[in-house]
């Protein structure tokens, strides 16, 4: 629970190791060790996928993130070696005879640092698939001090989920023609005010990355989200309310792309209240809704318009077989990570779950209408037996 913990005494023994450490080494040694270890991270990271050609994509992430952390282990010892040698060129200078002073300095820049470091370490881990690790570091009193005044995660952990997620939401339909988009803006923020109470953030490692979509809460700790988000996966963790929990598929449909996880029994409360469903009559085309969930890993709200209904057939999630489909298509912007998200009416009832979005335009998406959906929740939602993911969505 929320408070001092252990994360909070190790992060003060090395806050203190920090200082130490810092009045030794000066300010201007400080300052250029971390600017290049950062740029050397932050250059990696964004090449991640691009430094060895690799096919399959497990090995690819292992080695290229293994070459990558060796390279910024590697520049952050060069960039220590060029400090000393800077630091000696300028022995005779101003610089030289106020050494006191650089080193207090460096005390400064030292506690700077590890707060920084801090921050961008516990964003990263909060968004990894971990329940206890993850939950003490966002339970931590230091870290949750620190972002109250930084933004929690950086844009940079979106980016790199992006990269890192192999489960992608199918492209199956392009049979469409692009509409001006108009939308009514009272019943986009009364929908929206009502859509993220109860979606949450699904993640696990696996398929050699880091997976990551969207769902929301259907059933007493039950979650429906697309069957593609978890396909191949067998411990999938539930994000809510920046708390993880551990969770398994009792329900997966790769014909229909669409999963139930139950959540398991842990210290922290899973106290989500589920979404109601929406009939049929109670939904209209022309109306607009609000689209929620976990694009790039961080929650968002965007508005939406149901365009039409759309009676097609497709492939499944392995892009085998005819499967008919019920559709709406909905003039939106979707990300990667939307998937599983719900389309929600302005009463806070669920239209349908996004799955899809065109190959053809940006801002069209498709979801599963919700009278198939229900059915699914009424039969399968009681189930405590877990069921298999199938194979991975991208192999």
């Amino acid at each position: 629970m929320y408070g001092f913990n252990w994360v909070d005494l190790v992060l003060l023994i090395l806050l203190f190791v920090s200082i130490k450490t810092g009045y030794k080494l000066g300010a201007l040694n400080q300052v250029i060790i971390i600017s290049v270890s950062l740029t050397s991270l932050f250059i990696g990271g964004a090449l991640i996928h691009r430094i060895l050609p690799i096919d399959d994509r497990t090995i690819l992430t292992i080695v290229n993130t293994n070459l990558v952390l060796i390279f910024s282990i590697y520049a952050t010892f060069k960039g220590y070696d060029y400090s000393v040698w800077l630091h000696n060129k300028i022995k005779f200078s101003w610089f030289r005879k106020h050494e006191n002073f650089d080193s207090r300095c460096g005390v400064v820049v030292s506690i700077i640092g590890s707060l920084l470091g801090i921050w961008l370490v516990g964003g990263g881990i909060s968004r990894l698939p971990f329940v206890g690790l993850t939950n003490s570091v966002h339970d931590s009193l230091i870290v949750r001090s620190l972002h109250k005044v930084m933004p929690f995660a950086p844009n940079v952990y979106s980016t790199f989920n992006n990269q890192l997620d192999p489960n992608l939401e199918p492209y199956v339909f392009n049979d469409i023609l692009e509409n001006p988009m108009s939308y009514n803006q009272s019943d986009y923020k009364e929908a929206a005010g009502k859509a993220t109470k109860s979606i949450v953030k699904i993640t696990s490692f696996g398929c050699g990355g880091i997976v990551s979509g969207s769902g929301f809460v259907v059933a007493d700790q039950v979650v429906m989200t697309n069957a593609h988000v978890i396909a191949g996966i067998s411990r999938p963790v539930v994000v809510l309310k920046e708390v993880n929990f551990e969770a398994y598929p009792i329900y997966f449909n790769s014909q229909y792309d669409v999963a139930l996880l139950r959540i398991k029994p842990q210290v922290h409360s899973f106290d989500a209240t589920p979404m109601i469903l929406a009939e049929e009559n109670e939904i209209n085309t022309n109306q607009t809704v609000s689209v929620a969930g976990y694009p790039a890993g961080n929650l968002g709200v965007t508005y939406g318009v149901i365009q039409e209904l759309l009676n097609t057939s497709s492939r499944n999630i392995y892009d085998m077989g005819v499967v008919p489909r019920n559709i709406y298509v909905l003039q939106t912007y979707v990300k990667q990570g939307s998937s599983g998200g719900p389309v929600v009416l302005p009463s806070g009832k669920v239209a349908g779950m996004i799955f899809s979005r065109s190959t053809k335009f940006s801002n069209y998406a498709f979801a599963q209408k919700s009278d198939q959906l229900k059915e699914i929740i009424l039969y399968e939602s009681n189930n405590t037996r877990r069921v298999g993911t199938g194979y991975c969505f991208s192999d």
